[in-house]
């Protein structure tokens, strides 16, 4: 019955496209009890779409272009005279679609697709279809309909949407406000014609690097038609440079549809061939450092033409879609619109899964259009809220008991500090040591006793030990303790010598991380407001990536942003590890110290850890270690990761002044008066102005 009606509706779709229809994606149906009543919720089996807007501008690199331009639009009928047929594959081409398909291999067969040199789609996209109203999903009677079945629900761990350039601009903040976890955004995707442009998403930049600013964790999809190992190939090396400097953490998707509709490119492929492209660009990503995952709907993943499936499970994470449905008051079947209306719902689908798309109908802050909806689940086996594992408790006469104690924390150049503490054990103690570290992990200097006793005072080893002689840096404060049973570090911790004065000259710079120095510190989205945020991106000449060092006294800098005229600060003067660094007015500002590390680059170091609730020293920190655009900026406690590390690469060349709110004088009656208005910025001292 089901390739019955599978040939059947086939048949009206192509009837609907010789009339002028648009629609896509065929529904499949599935045999179900019709005597079911229509209480009960159901799901659709058709491919899960983004019923989103259909058009976007057209891209300067395919001006022109019309929507009937067969370059862009798939064949309306396959010319089935011409068709040839692989026995040993079962799959069937055309010979119009093989001179065209090695067409666009030459075309795509480069190593290097990258963002730059891949064209925007420019025209409607290709990859869920202009037709809205899909028969299926408003009348839940008809046979593209499934029941659920009776199944003991999966833990949830997170909840997520999947968007693209059909849901605009996104407030990425409210999105993550609204309870989202995770996202996959897509990068680009295959045209459906036989040419098989590969296009990019124009707005998968912005929202990757908005989404992880809004600590959103994200993943990406690309949507294929590849009818061949070149094209796959070009698919999955495109995705890959795409994202290669962003912090990647959920899976990126492989996403082929439209396989089983006559006159698209990739129709009539076998499932083994079908699979064995899925399987290299999954392998690709994965060699890349990445985590490939699967997509496709209920259906097709238990359809037994569409994929070897078993072959994809066994082998990467799995993403399924499946909407459950309900009867409003009008009669009407809809789609769940949030996450909280989903609740109990499951899906029918019995392989295994980590994510499910719910609902493409989803209604979530700071997105203006429908958005499909997700949950991620807990693995089988994983646990839901692990307990943190507690660091094992000495055994009674074991360890060394340490009281009575001071660490130093910042000490200026030349600046004594007195050693203190009571050290008792159980056990003799032969040896007691106090030393000082430098970065490298070299002890700078230090003292050792041989008490052979079961008690010790480190007073004893005070004048031994000249913290006077450290110049200024970052060292590491250890009490080393060993008895009869091992070697104990009773005591371990960071502190900072001052020197002063001046670290470095005052002047512009540009605040680059150590990692890449082609990255450095920015104000978002070139912001003048107090309280903007501080991210890292790619480094350009622009003022406000432009950071002017204002020496105050003690060692002490206030770090002015040239653009904004605002000054580099810890949110609510804060001092602990996660802190946000935003830009603020000059009364709220943060007052920094600028510590060398020995090798060229430089620790910041705020005035907010110099409290006596400080527990540690935080200094400016990239969160996550990740070069990204986008990537946001924090204080964390020191550690001496290239995170922390800073270059100060002095800005040679100043850029020309500007002005804003400038008044100019029109005509005027002689003797009349003008006022003149305006604020003049620049990278450096104004000297005069005329």
């Amino acid at each position: 019955m089901k390739k019955q009606i599978k040939k059947f509706l086939v048949l009206l779709l192509m009837l609907a496209m010789a009339v002028g229809m648009c629609c896509q994606y065929p529904v499949y149906a599935s045999e179900v009890d019709q005597t079911e009543t229509q209480e009960t919720e159901v799901v659709q089996n058709t491919e899960a779409s983004e019923n989103k807007e259909n058009t976007i501008d057209l891209d300067d690199n395919i001006e022109g272009a019309e929507l009937s331009d067969p370059e862009f639009m798939p064949e309306k009928e396959a010319d089935l005279s011409e068709t040839t047929v692989d026995e040993t594959t079962s799959s069937a081409v055309t010979e119009t679609e093989k001179t065209v398909s090695a067409e666009a291999e030459n075309e795509n067969s480069t190593d290097e697709l990258t963002w730059e040199n891949v064209p925007s789609m420019g025209w409607d996209d290709p990859e869920k279809g202009q037709c809205e109203e899909q028969s299926a999903r408003k009348s839940p009677s008809a046979n593209g309909i499934a029941l659920f079945s009776e199944k003991e629900a999966k833990a949830i761990k997170g909840y997520g949407i999947d968007v693209s350039s059909l849901n605009g601009a996104i407030d990425w903040e409210q999105v993550k406000a609204a309870g989202v976890d995770f996202a996959f955004i897509r990068v680009g995707g295959r045209g459906f014609a036989s040419s098989g442009t590969l296009y990019k998403d124009d707005n998968a930049l912005q929202n990757i690097e908005d989404a992880l600013a809004a600590g959103i964790q994200v993943g990406v999809y690309f949507f294929s038609t590849a009818v061949n190992e070149t094209e796959v190939m070009a698919e999955a090396q495109y995705t890959c440079n795409v994202i290669k400097d962003y912090d990647i953490t959920y899976p990126v998707v492989y996403d082929c549809e439209g396989y089983d509709i006559a006159g698209y490119r990739n129709y009539g492929m076998g499932k083994e061939e079908r699979t064995a492209l899925a399987v290299k660009f999954l392998d690709y990503v994965e060699s890349q450092g990445y985590e490939g995952m699967m997509y496709s709907s209920s259906y097709h993943f238990t359809d037994e033409n569409s994929w070897l499936t078993d072959t994809l499970q066994n082998a990467y994470e799995i993403w399924v879609a499946q909407y459950p449905m309900y009867q409003n008051n009008d009669g009407k079947w809809k789609e769940y619109a949030t996450y909280e209306e989903l609740e109990g719902q499951t899906t029918s689908y019995t392989g295994q899964y980590r994510f499910w798309q719910c609902s493409s109908q989803g209604s979530v802050a700071g997105v203006d259009t429908n958005v499909d909806l997700n949950i991620e689940y807990y693995a089988e086996g994983e646990e839901t809220d692990p307990e943190p594992t507690p660091d094992p408790e000495p055994q009674p006469g074991e360890g060394p008991t340490l009281t009575d104690w001071y660490v130093p924390f910042a000490l200026y150049e030349g600046d004594d500090f007195s050693i203190s503490g009571v050290i008792e054990s159980a056990s003799t103690i032969s040896s007691v040591a106090v030393n000082v570290y430098d970065a490298s992990d070299e002890i700078v200097v230090g003292a050792t006793a041989n008490p052979n006793a079961m008690t010790y005072d480190l007073q004893n080893l005070d004048s031994q030990v000249d913290f006077g002689a450290l110049k200024t840096g970052i060292y590491n404060y250890r009490i080393i303790v060993t008895n009869e049973q091992k070697e104990w570090a009773t005591e371990d911790a960071w502190f900072v010598v001052l020197n002063g004065d001046k670290n470095i000259a005052e002047g512009n710079y540009y605040i680059a991380s150590s990692k890449n120095t082609d990255y450095s510190l920015s104000i978002k989205s070139d912001s003048d407001a107090a309280g903007a945020n501080v991210h890292l991106w790619q480094r350009k000449d622009l003022s406000y990536m432009k950071f002017q060092f204002i020496y105050l006294q003690d060692g002490f800098y206030l770090i002015r942003d040239v653009g904004s005229g605002k000054y580099l600060s810890v949110s609510d003067q804060a001092w602990e590890s996660g802190s946000n660094v935003v830009q603020q007015t000059e009364e709220n500002a943060t007052y920094w110290q600028i510590i060398p590390d020995g090798s060229g680059a430089y620790y910041l170091i705020p005035d907010s850890i110099f409290v006596e609730e400080s527990a540690y020293i935080s200094c400016l920190d990239l969160a996550g270690a990740k070069i990204a655009n986008g990537q946001n900026i924090q204080i964390y406690e020191l550690n001496l990761t290239q995170a922390q590390k800073w270059k100060l690469l002095s800005v040679t060349a100043a850029s020309k002044p500007t002005i804003s709110g400038a008044t100019k004088p029109a005509t005027m009656t002689a003797g009349s008066s003008f006022s003149v208005r305006g604020t003049i910025n620049s990278d450096t001292t104004l000297t005069s102005v005329t």
